[in-house]
Parts: C-alpha cells; sequence; structure tokens
C-alpha cells in the first residue's frame, strides 16, 4: 500500500494498494529496501513492515504537512540516541512485541546492527493472575551486551468495579465507555532487580513525563495528540476527556 496524503495522484487519489506477488516485479525498486529482513519481496509476508521515506529539501518546499525537511544524518542520530538511552525499556510494557532491531543500511548495501532489544519471560496468565511476574531484558547496543532483570506487578481491575467507580466519581453511567475507547482496567508498575533509576509514565510506550518514582508506572492515560504530556481535566472540558481522567484516577486508587 503507497499512502499520497496530498492527494497528487489523479488515477489514485490518497493512495493505492499493489498485490507485491502479481504485480511486485513491476515496482521492485519500492520492494527492494525490504530485502534485508525479508526474505522473498515478491512472496506472502506474514507481518507487516513501513517503510517511511525522509522529506528531501525539494520535497519539504512542496510539503503541505511540514515545511522542513530530514537528512539521513538527523535520522542516523536519533536512532544512535534512541538505542543507547531508550531501546533497553520500551518492550516492558508490550504485549506482542518481544524484540525490536535498529539497523543501517549503507548506499553500498552493507548492513550493520545499531542496536537490538529482546524480551524474555514473557508472562502466562497464571503468573499475570497472581499479579507479579519477571521479565528479563537482553541489550544489545553500540556499548556491547548486557542483560536486565525487571519485577513487574500488575493490578487488573473488574471492569464491572471500574465502571461502577466511575460512574460514581461523575454523577452519571459511563455506559460502554471502557470497551469503546479501548480502555482496559490494568496497572503495572516496573522495577529492576538491580539498578537504580528515574521512573516514567507509560502507555505501553514510554511518555516523556518523569516521575518522582524508582519504577516505571503504565496504564491508559489521557494524552494530548503528541503524547508528549497530560490531557488537563479542568482545559479539555468533554465528556469524554472526564471519562479518561476518572479512569485514570480509578486506576491510581486501586493501586494505592
Amino acid at each position: 500500500m503507497i499512502l499520497d496524503p496530498h492527494h497528487r495522484f489523479q488515477e489514485h487519489p490518497g493512495g493505492i494498494s499493489i498485490d507485491v506477488v502479481k504485480e511486485g516485479v513491476r515496482y521492485r525498486d519500492q520492494l527492494e529496501p525490504f530485502k534485508d529482513v525479508v526474505d522473498d519481496i515478491f512472496a506472502i509476508y506474514a507481518g507487516t513492515v513501513f517503510r517511511l521515506p525522509l522529506r528531501t529539501v525539494k520535497q519539504a518546499e512542496q510539503s503541505k504537512i511540514k515545511t522542513s525537511h530530514t537528512s539521513v544524518e538527523e535520522i542516523g542520530t536519533i536512532l544512535s540516541n534512541f538505542c543507547e538511552r531508550e531501546l533497553g525499556e520500551v518492550l516492558l510494557f508490550l504485549k506482542h512485541i518481544t524484540k525490536i532491531e535498529i539497523r543501517h543500511i549503507d548506499r553500498d548495501g552493507q548492513s550493520k546492527v545499531i542496536g537490538s532489544v529482546t524480551i524474555e519471560d514473557i508472562p502466562s496468565p497464571h503468573t499475570v493472575a497472581q499479579g507479579i511476574h519477571f521479565r528479563g531484558t537482553l541489550l544489545q547496543s553500540v556499548n556491547g551486551n548486557t542483560e536486565t532483570k525487571w519485577c513487574i506487578r500488575t493490578l487488573q481491575i473488574d471492569k464491572a468495579q471500574a465502571k461502577e467507580a466511575m460512574s460514581e466519581r461523575l454523577g452519571y453511567d459511563v455506559g460502554d465507555s471502557l470497551t469503546s475507547d479501548k480502555l482496559s482496567p490494568l496497572v503495572q508498575l516496573a522495577s529492576p532487580i538491580n539498578g537504580e533509576l528515574i521512573g516514567s509514565l507509560y502507555t505501553l510506550l514510554p511518555l516523556p513525563i518523569r516521575t518522582c518514582f524508582p519504577l516505571h508506572l503504565n496504564a491508559v492515560f489521557a494524552l494530548t495528540p503528541d503524547r508528549q504530556s497530560l490531557k488537563n481535566i479542568e482545559e479539555v472540558g468533554t465528556l469524554e476527556s472526564r471519562e479518561r481522567f476518572a479512569y485514570n484516577s480509578v486506576l491510581v486508587l486501586g493501586l494505592c
């Protein structure tokens, strides 16, 4: 699938979906970058692959989305910093992704791994039901290999209980908001077995919000669209925001 947010393709405004098995040979140049991670770029692949082209200087001048361009050097710096500072912890609260690998492919097609992380000891339903489990993180980065053992405490609140508490706090029946807004009544805490850290808030992935606690806290927080901060119930004032805000409060109260 090729996306066209500017609607410049007259025949296919917005984008086009292509069957790579039947038509892939015609678009070899578009599929070539995937050959290092996909065994056969013209066969069915059991997964999802994204290619995000960098915005060139010329494209930036014409873009209706953003007028700044991005260089290869800038992306390289961002990825290197990500490997050194964040890669070892991004998998802590994800359910299905167990490995992330950052790889640089140069103009000659030579591939080099910049950093990778693998999460092990995926908890079984039985261990989650007990409320506590352990995960081992193997991190390979520019500084070598390290292994960190994490203790994760999980609190699962019954949906009916959460719905009742939210309705009481808001003064009206929230109905099926938990389901429609995809709010899971669950909160998790993660702390390394060895070592110290300055904790952050997570909504599956880390947020740029530090806490005063020596642990990470994961919950479905009410976030601004850029995921840089929490929504303020007084500023937003919509029913949806009030419900999500109350839901966060219920989780924290349950945790305490």
